[in-house]
């Protein structure tokens, strides 16, 4: 009787498991790929159509066994069927619930390569039978290693929105600069051009006797029409208004917000003695700058010169200065600006003598491209302004050590080469060693804003 009894209870155990891994579920979503194995990496049998129904087989760490018309029987993942915000079981990224170990092995009891925090986003290369398989970065070295997360502990998402949000994670933090993450950010937004002065032609080509289509004022704004990419060293902008009308206009007249992307709006030192700055001496090498008025002088030579006794001033001060060049190389653009964005400077300081065909054109001026940075140049350009030459006040410039830079930059014209009496000054101790004071003078000036401004931003967020 008790065997009778046993073998019951056997048979009912198994009618229910069959009643549960037998039933016939219906597929709503399209992209559903029937596998192999219980791995998104397995062989792909058949793409299922929506609304085809499979029999259940079996269940196992989130996958079913189906059986597919009778005839297929293979894998599918069950994590994917109710998710019609995942697009299929290839491009997935994963955000995690709690802070969690990755394994070295599918085993937690393996070694822990590291920990991700409870939030954080990272893509996926695999899920495989409750296991997801990722890369990592380790800390100690630039190799990326191989590790695994159980699945349960996540939730998954598209690999789109796993790369959104760790990108806007590498720009938020504004202490490390991440090249990869800017360039990226710049391609997904979308860039708005920002007329910064008065009556500024709009026209009808990629030419200065164009037809004018109408006039922009400073403040108008426009969309920038293309890729952001494409206008790297272009002289003109295609433009469109809010009505879809389009035309030209001058990329020197005008700033692109996608440049702003990944900045540092003030630097984090409060004072020049904690201060990290970097001057820029202007041309170098086989680029000679303007020359003299009587040709026998390089603007190279004075930049570099002026650049020491700069140098000298601001470390006397406790300062800490760094130099894009120290002797006479040549470098390219893109390389003063990523030494000045790698180094994470506090303040960047391009130092350039101008040159005009009329050789009455005389004095100073002071260059920002990004808003942020117009209180620093109004800083040191007010202590220019007090010096031996005219000054010509503070201007938008669009050039490149400014608009690529991460950093507050401004760009300094200390004078004419094309003018004799410019000259003089230029190469004289004494002219040198004021300007030098002059902007030590405006950046002290400049930290006591930052001061004055940090504290109230804290004191706002209290």
């Amino acid at each position: 009787m008790f065997v009778i009894v046993i073998g019951m209870m056997i048979l009912a155990l198994l009618g229910i498991i069959n009643l549960m891994t037998g039933k016939t579920i219906s597929v709503n979503r399209e992209q559903v790929i029937v596998r192999q194995a219980p791995d998104t990496t397995s062989e792909a049998l058949v793409e299922i159509e929506a609304g085809t129904e499979v029999r259940m087989v079996e269940e196992s760490d989130g996958w079913a066994r189906v059986k597919v018309n009778k005839q297929i029987t293979g894998w599918i993942p069950q994590w994917l069927l109710n998710r019609s915000d995942l697009v299929n079981d290839q491009d997935l990224g994963a955000q995690l619930l709690i802070e969690t170990s990755v394994y070295s092995e599918k085993n937690e009891t393996s070694e822990v390569l590291t920990s991700l925090a409870a939030g954080s986003y990272i893509l996926v290369d695999e899920e495989a039978a409750g296991w997801l398989t990722v890369s990592i970065q380790m800390d100690d070295d630039q190799i990326s290693r191989t590790g695994y997360i159980p699945t349960r502990l996540v939730n998954l998402v598209t690999e789109t929105l796993a790369l959104t949000k760790i990108n806007e994670n590498k720009l938020a933090d504004l202490s490390r600069y991440d090249a990869e993450a800017i360039a990226w950010a710049r391609a997904e937004d979308d860039s708005v051009v920002i007329v910064k002065q008065n009556n500024e032609p709009v026209l009808e080509g990629e030419n200065y006797y164009d037809d004018v289509l109408f006039y922009a004022e400073a403040g108008d704004e426009f969309s920038l029409v293309g890729d952001l990419a494409t206008y790297a060293n272009a002289d003109y902008y295609l433009i469109e208004d809010e009505a879809g009308g389009r035309g030209y206009i001058n990329s020197d007249r005008v700033q692109v917000s996608t440049y702003s992307i990944g900045r540092l709006d003030l630097p984090v030192a409060t004072e020049l003695s904690e201060a990290v700055i970097m001057l820029d001496p202007g041309h170098g090498g086989v680029d000679t700058g303007a020359l003299s008025w009587d040709g026998e002088s390089e603007e190279k030579v004075a930049t570099l010169e002026i650049a020491l006794v700069i140098k000298e001033q601001l470390e006397a001060e406790g300062a800490t200065v760094l130099l894009t060049r120290g002797a006479d190389d040549y470098l390219e653009l893109a390389e003063r600006t990523e030494a000045s964005n790698v180094s994470k400077v506090d303040l960047f300081i391009s130092l350039h003598y101008d040159s005009s065909e009329d050789s009455y054109w005389s004095g100073t001026t002071t260059y920002y491209y990004h808003d942020s940075d117009k209180l620093f140049a109004e800083s040191v350009n007010q202590e220019l302004d007090i010096q031996t030459l005219e000054n010509s006040g503070v201007v938008f410039g669009n050039y490149h050590v400014l608009r690529e830079n991460t950093r507050p930059a401004i760009l300094l014209e200390l004078g004419y080469m094309s003018n004799y009496y410019d000259v003089d000054l230029i190469f004289s101790e004494e002219y040198q060693t004021d300007i030098a004071t002059a902007i030590k003078t405006g950046i002290e000036n400049y930290f006591v804003e930052v001061s004055a401004i940090q504290t109230a931003n804290l004191d706002k967020s209290e």
